[in-house]
């Protein structure tokens, strides 16, 4: 058996488990142990990878032609393409390896990822970025054979082929060694297609990988122009789309792709795309109500896309505000901190329009003021010190207006009486005829 045959052996197959029995795969993994220790042996006598000369999948133009998410590696067939050992090693590893995410694939186990990355390690990693480059750019760049359509009585073992191949994908975009060298754009042209795959397709799962693979390539294919062949403009529209209807998993990856695409895009196609984004994020988190999985991914992405926006989130405080205000009274401390921290945010960058809504956030401030003290103390001061530096810009925003109404509020809990006593402190603010 060569260790190509063990690398294919190592990745699960729709036949290694029944869609009617999920502990199947516990003796897949058990039978896997031993084969992923033998390549992880044999690791540094892996055949080299071709080097890349023409994608399959590139069109005449040099463009690449959308791919299929799902592969048959496993496939015997003497018409199906022989890899190297190397590209066949790297699918396995991409298996059972850690992601970020910290996740043991329902196929896999603690004891196999570990094994994957140590096999990586040897066999990839040792022989540097080249050997990794040329290994996902094979394993990737077949023509594949079309993938069956996930409904009717294959749909089982499609959509669990889809959540394998998509995995094996987010595992490999988030290799650092994949972004060294000068061929950052070859890797973009040959993952996009599949990544925007995997955010349409049906499956939850595969969805969520697609979601992460689109975060690591946008966050580490630092050195490649998203303005370039409009593949910014493709893979922001894919993760706008992707946010509608999307679960815990998928929600942070493809807010923070939209989020951070969006200042590239808007450059070449105006301010339509601040938009865009910011109504699809605020109508889907407005839906969620306060759930702390959809809050806090919001207010960690939102800031720079307010930053990169400016006054173009002037248009949307109708609807920002309120879901803001409503998260500075989450039970989460850090929830309810960034909320009060962002707040500030949009009040410097929309202030002429902090006038017409100084009334409606007074209550919520003073309410999240007051109920700071069930915090703990850190938190309890962090929360109080944003709450007056919001209270201050809206104060020199809105001017008399915000004066009159908090000076005129007789309805201020005993917790919240230090809100004022901070506010009249504040000089008073000077309007210009």
């Amino acid at each position: 058996m060569t260790l190509a045959d063990v690398a294919r052996a190592c990745v699960p197959s729709p036949s290694d488990a029944s869609s009617s029995e999920e502990s199947s795969f516990d003796d897949f993994a058990s039978a896997t142990f031993d084969r992923l220790r033998a390549l992880r042996d044999g690791a540094r006598d892996l055949e080299p990878a071709r080097p890349r000369q023409r994608i399959p999948n590139d069109r005449d133009d040099g463009s690449p032609r959308a791919a299929p998410l799902v592969e048959e590696v496993s496939s015997s067939s003497s018409s199906a393409p022989t890899r190297t050992s190397s590209a066949l090693a790297l699918l396995a590893c991409a298996a059972h390896g850690a992601r970020a995410a910290g996740d043991v694939p329902r196929w896999s186990n603690a004891r196999l990822r570990a094994l994957a990355d140590s096999t990586y390690d040897d066999g990839f990693k040792a022989r540097g970025p080249d050997a990794v480059i040329d290994s996902f750019l094979e394993a990737y760049s077949w023509e594949e054979p079309p993938s069956k359509a996930s409904f009717g009585a294959d749909a089982a073992s499609d959509a669990l082929a889809a959540e394998i191949a998509a995995r094996q994908l987010s595992w490999c975009l988030e290799r650092d060694e994949l972004y060294r060298g000068s061929r950052t754009r070859d890797v973009v042209a040959v993952a996009m297609p599949r990544v925007l795959r995997a955010l349409d397709y049906p499956s939850e799962a595969v969805r969520a990988s697609g979601a992460m693979s689109a975060r690591a390539l946008s966050t580490r294919a630092t050195g490649f122009d998203w303005r370039a062949d409009r593949w910014g403009a493709v893979l922001l529209d894919a993760c706008r789309s992707a946010l509608i209807g999307a679960t815990p998993e998928v929600w942070p990856h493809a807010l923070d792709v939209a989020c951070a695409l969006t200042g590239v895009v808007a450059k070449d196609a105006g301010i339509e795309e601040y938009r865009k984004t910011f109504a699809r994020a605020i109508d889907c988190a407005r839906l969620r109500g306060t759930e702390t999985a959809y809050a806090a991914p919001l207010l960690a992405s939102f800031p720079d896309l307010i930053r990169d926006a400016k006054a173009c989130v002037a248009v949307h405080l109708d609807r920002l505000l309120p879901l803001l205000c409503a998260y500075m009274q989450s039970h989460r401390d850090d929830v309810a901190v960034g909320a009060a921290s962002l707040v500030a945010l949009v009040v410097e960058n929309a202030w002429p329009r902090a006038r017409a809504h100084c009334e409606s956030m007074w209550p919520h401030v003073k309410r999240a003021y007051a109920e700071a003290d069930g915090r703990s103390a850190a938190s309890c001061d962090k929360l109080r010190a944003e709450l007056e530096r919001v209270v201050e810009l809206v104060q020199l925003a809105a001017g008399g207006e915000f004066t009159r109404v908090w000076k005129s509020d007789e309805d201020v809990p005993a917790h919240a009486v230090g809100l004022v006593r901070f506010l009249a402190a504040r000089p008073p603010t000077v309007t210009k005829l």
